[in-house]
């Protein structure tokens, strides 16, 4: 990642400090209904969203992933979806919650968890993103590996260079990581 690059995602995360600690006195107050905070969760969520999470893969991929690959069983075009670990929504409302008298440093802080929670991903097919959905909202998430237990996904760790030759629909390695 360019040096620019990692200026842009730092401003744009401190923008999110910023507007976290500015938005959390009206998100908590009691004259804000349901309708308004799960707008405000919104609003946060599509900040997170668009911060570049290059460099933040898990190095896992879905097996079904995997398969979609595969020379002769998979499909004619394979995409990865790129599934953010901690939904939006559910990554705002902890930032929307968080205590940040008791952070020295909020934009650290905000760096921190995006960099360890909100910002990873893992690879999964597209219908298992739409399966997955249901899981991941703020209402019924508990966690990335309950939600993506009760979606059925398994997942597996690939290097860099196995994702490379998954790509590249090499079948002895695809073979290799699914059976």
């Amino acid at each position: 990642m360019n040096e620019k690059t990692v200026v842009k995602i730092e401003q744009r995360r401190a923008v999110i400090a910023e507007l976290v600690q500015k938005m959390r006195p009206m998100y908590q107050a009691k004259v804000t209904n349901e309708y308004q905070r799960h707008h405000i969760e919104t609003i946060v969520g599509a900040g997170i969203w668009y911060i570049p999470n290059s460099g933040l893969w898990t190095g896992k991929v879905s097996l079904k992933a995997i398969e979609s690959f595969h020379p002769e069983l998979g499909t004619a075009e394979p995409k990865f979806t790129k599934d953010h670990q901690y939904p939006r929504k559910v990554a705002a409302r902890r930032l929307l919650d968080f205590d940040w008298v008791e952070s020295i440093d909020p934009v650290e802080k905000t760096i921190e968890l995006y960099l360890e929670e909100f910002g990873v991903y893992n690879l999964i097919t597209p219908k298992e993103n739409r399966d997955l959905m249901k899981y991941q909202k703020v209402e019924v998430f508990t966690s990335p590996q309950d939600a993506y237990d009760q979606a059925g996904i398994q997942l597996i760790s690939l290097t860099d260079n196995q994702l490379q030759e998954v790509k590249q629909r090499n079948k002895e390695l695809i073979e290799s990581l699914l059976y």
